[in-house]
């Protein structure tokens, strides 16, 4: 069992006061190759010792937001991205067993980023209608063998998953671009199996994409979550969206991206790959949108 306590700091003209909620991870490697972990980590050291650019991604990693929603009393404030700095996330969804859960707004604009309210709101964190990846990833998910692929793991979900319901994060460790770079190579030369995920994120002005972005480096290969064991499709039901909660390092948070059957196996696109052919694998993903390689 993985416990975190995560202080939640209240503050407001008159008062400054910390509770804490439990967030219980109960997944497990089904192998030893890995370090379990909740959620991301910043790298412990460069390859090629401390430079410039790990002391910018330390800094960033640390920082937090000084933003917050001012939302009190009702729980459907952070709901509506028009009363709630952060809101509009999230709507709710009501599944079988009269339970619910909070599933991702289809009225947001897809353009938009996704901010979750945080440790420094005033909002209720038992009640928030804008807060789900924080609280950790969903029950009934089963690490098993994959059905296509020899001797690798998947993942399934032994329940129903509505179209936009979370899943969980992709953790791993936070890198720079060199150490992602440098980890790339040693993978490929030691023949190892490679959880390396480049995030990019452009900013749209006017309706259109602007040429600076913003790049994220996760490896899930030494440290990681339940998160590595999703395998790709070219025809996908799940995707990888960025969750900003604290600060601004995202979260890779992968919701369902349609209705999701019990017993399915969740996967994502890896995304276009620009290489060379000797580095490219043959996909086994055998849908009829199948690129043959990846």
């Amino acid at each position: 069992m993985h416990t975190m306590y995560m202080n939640n700091i209240v503050k407001d003209e008159h008062q400054s006061h910390g509770r804490f909620c439990e967030l219980d991870d109960d997944y497990e490697h089904a192998d030893d190759s890995a370090e379990y972990i909740i959620e991301n980590v910043l790298m412990e050291k460069p390859s090629h010792g401390i430079s410039k650019s790990f002391e910018d991604l330390s800094n960033l990693y640390n920082s937090f937001y000084d933003s917050h929603c001012n939302c009190v009393g009702t729980t459907e404030n952070c709901r509506d991205y028009q009363t709630c700095y952060h809101g509009g996330c999230y709507s709710t969804f009501a599944g079988d067993s009269n339970t619910t859960e909070l599933i991702l707004n289809k009225q947001r604009n897809v353009k938009d980023l996704l901010y979750e309210c945080n440790g420094q709101c005033s909002c209720s964190l038992n009640f928030c209608t804008n807060r789900r990846v924080q609280l950790g990833p969903r029950k009934k998910l089963k690490i098993v063998k994959a059905t296509r692929l020899s001797n690798q793991f998947a993942l399934t979900t032994e329940q129903c998953i509505p179209e936009g319901g979370f899943i969980c994060e992709y953790a791993g460790e936070v890198l720079t671009e060199s150490e992602a770079l440098n980890r790339n190579v040693r993978n490929r030369d030691r023949k190892l199996k490679n959880y390396l995920i480049c995030l990019n994120e452009y900013p749209t002005s006017h309706g259109s994409t602007t040429s600076q972005g913003i790049q994220t480096f996760i490896d899930a290969g030494i440290k990681s979550n339940i998160g590595r064991y999703l395998n790709h499709s070219c025809d996908p039901n799940c995707e990888i969206l960025s969750v900003r909660i604290d600060g601004p390092v995202p979260k890779l948070a992968i919701f369902a991206r349609k209705d999701i059957f019990a017993g399915e196996e969740l996967c994502f696109d890896y995304g276009d790959v620009k290489s060379k052919l000797s580095d490219m694998q043959q996909c086994l993903c055998g849908t009829s949108k199948c690129r043959k390689y990846f």
